[in-house]
């Protein structure tokens, strides 16, 4: 029983020592591990554009965050200028006849189509050519009266071959002028026998460049009213 006792103890003491040096090898490792991170967090990568300060900098003590709010800015200089539509899609739309514009069918900023009225203008040039037609219409049925009436005598035998071929000339010159007064009229986008002293301005057709073996054609335009004035056409 002795011999028992006295080898039983030392055999329950070492095992506790060998214990005891273990949990303080494991304790140490652990804080060595710590202490080796700490450094490759300090030291992340920052992404591009961004910038970190650390809580316990100095630094943060002259940021301070607010809301943005408009502010007027000084004017650096002051230089003249002029806004004006784009000239390679702009009409500038002028009266073929001298006249005063009485009224404006339009105004700025309206969306207007090919042939549209944009203005009545007073003008002595369209009275004038409205009055020509009148006049060359009445004279063209007047010369054709009078071709038909000699005619009716030349078979009659009661004028002269003189005679007759006077009021063919007559009537061939009546003709002619009609289509004249007819054609300026047309030009001039009249296209009426009244006489008249008003003159509607309309918005134009664009033409466009003749091609290589094609015809030209005449395209409607559309577009946006830029500017209008009263006065003087």
């Amino acid at each position: 029983m002795q011999s028992y006792r006295s080898d039983s103890t030392p055999r329950t003491a070492r095992p506790t020592r060998s214990l005891r040096r273990f949990a303080f090898v494991a304790v140490a490792s652990c804080a060595g591990c710590r202490g080796g991170n700490a450094p490759a967090e300090a030291h992340a990568a920052v992404p591009t554009g961004e910038v970190r300060i650390a809580w316990d900098s100095p630094k943060r003590n002259s940021i301070r965050v607010e809301a943005a709010q408009p502010s007027t800015e000084r004017v650096i200089a002051t230089l003249p200028a002029q806004v004006v539509p784009d000239e390679n899609h702009t009409v500038r739309v002028t009266s073929p006849v001298a006249g005063r514009i009485v009224a404006l069918d339009v105004q700025s900023g309206d969306v207007v189509h090919a042939g549209q009225p944009l203005a009545r203008i007073l003008s002595a040039d369209a009275a004038q050519a409205t009055a020509d037609v009148a006049k060359a219409l009445t004279a063209r049925v007047a010369a054709h009266a009078a071709l038909a009436r000699a005619t009716d005598l030349y078979d009659h035998r009661v004028i002269a071959a003189r005679d007759l071929e006077q009021a063919r000339n007559d009537a061939g010159q009546a003709d002619a002028e009609f289509d004249r007064a007819t054609a300026r009229s047309r030009q001039l986008g009249l296209g009426q026998t009244a006489v008249s002293d008003t003159y509607i301005l309309r918005a134009p057709h664009r033409v466009p460049p003749p091609r290589a073996g094609k015809r030209r054609v005449a395209d409607r335009l559309a577009g946006t009213v830029a500017r209008g004035r009263r006065g003087s056409a």
